[in-house]
């Protein structure tokens, strides 16, 4: 043991007297061969990763992608389905159907929720303020608006919660006469939307349509304030969100109406893409038309990860060796 000992002993004493020799020598200064070596490696390795960042930062389709998706949804394109998928980062959509005109239900409630944002951010309406709520003023549909009672003031911000969260009528209706109808067309002109007052939806909606007003939503959602956090937080529910699976959140809005039940999304993330499913299947049931949306959305996020994968693996293969 004692043996042991003294050799450890012998073993560190020659290494300390070794650094300090070298030290004492230069071995170890910045002008070294040892320092410029160690600092090379990692100037290279500082080099690599970062053309790996400027790859990964620069759209990528893998080679089969189309091919993927044409291939998953052959079997839904006389069915009566839209889907539009469109990868922000890689910018790279995926669709079908997606000028078919369909009835948009409570879809299209988001554009008043992008037009109140829009319209606060720039000073003109402060979402603090109150609309008085009337007894002509209730809908059917109106879970959120339950919460008050007749002539309580309620506020903007909390029509757009229940609007959102609940998808509730008398919601909508209130901030429609609020903004007014005219209002809201002309400030969305560029969709030339087809809207009547006495049912406020809209009635030339389409896939194409309903990704421009997710892509508009997605710019206002890119800000962080509250604005965003209080539309982030409504639009994670699970009143008929079927883009959302496992752990996987998709900010949904739906609509149903009829025959007419879409749903329609942002998945915010890293690497964010925005989803519509619009579908004649309402008349289903819920039991049936959940599933085959849901499926959609799982079907569509597969696609999407393999890609992601591809240009990792792409990316990784081509930074310098």
């Amino acid at each position: 043991m004692k043996k042991l000992l003294i050799f450890l002993f012998s073993v560190i004493l020659v290494i300390v007297i070794t650094l300090l020799v070298g030290y004492k020598l230069g071995y170890f200064s910045e002008n070294s061969v040892f320092y410029q070596t160690v600092n090379a490696f990692k100037d290279e390795e500082a080099i690599k990763k970062q053309e790996y960042m400027n790859c990964m930062s620069k759209p990528y389709r893998g080679s089969t992608l189309d091919n993927e998706f044409n291939a998953a949804f052959e079997g839904l394109k006389k069915s009566g389905v839209a889907i539009y998928f469109k990868d922000i980062n890689n910018d790279y959509v995926w669709n079908m159907n997606s000028t078919k005109i369909y009835y948009s239900a409570s879809t299209s409630k988001l554009f008043e929720v992008i037009y109140l944002v829009e319209e606060a951010r720039k000073g003109n309406i402060d979402l603090n303020s109150t609309l008085v709520y009337k007894p002509s003023d209730a809908m059917q549909g109106s879970i959120g608006m339950k919460k008050h009672k007749y002539y309580d003031e309620v506020t903007l911000s909390e029509l757009i919660d229940h609007l959102l969260t609940y998808s509730d009528n008398t919601a909508h209706f209130m901030l429609i006469k609020y903004i007014g109808l005219d209002t809201l067309k002309e400030y969305f002109s560029d969709f030339n939307l087809v809207m009547v007052s006495e049912d406020p939806f809209v009635r030339n909606y389409t896939a194409l349509m309903a990704s421009k007003c997710l892509e508009r939503l997605y710019s206002v959602l890119e800000v962080d304030d509250v604005y965003s956090a209080l539309i982030k937080k409504a639009m994670n529910n699970k009143n008929m969100n079927y883009l959302s699976f496992d752990d996987k959140i998709i900010y949904h809005k739906y609509g149903m109406y009829d025959a007419s039940f879409h749903d329609i999304g942002i998945y915010d993330s890293d690497n964010p893409y925005i989803i519509v499913v619009l579908t004649l299947y309402g008349n289903l049931g819920q039991d049936v038309f959940g599933p085959k949306v849901q499926n959609i959305s799982k079907k569509v996020y597969e696609i999407y990860s393999k890609n992601l994968e591809l240009k990792d693996e792409y990316c990784q293969s081509n930074v310098s060796k």
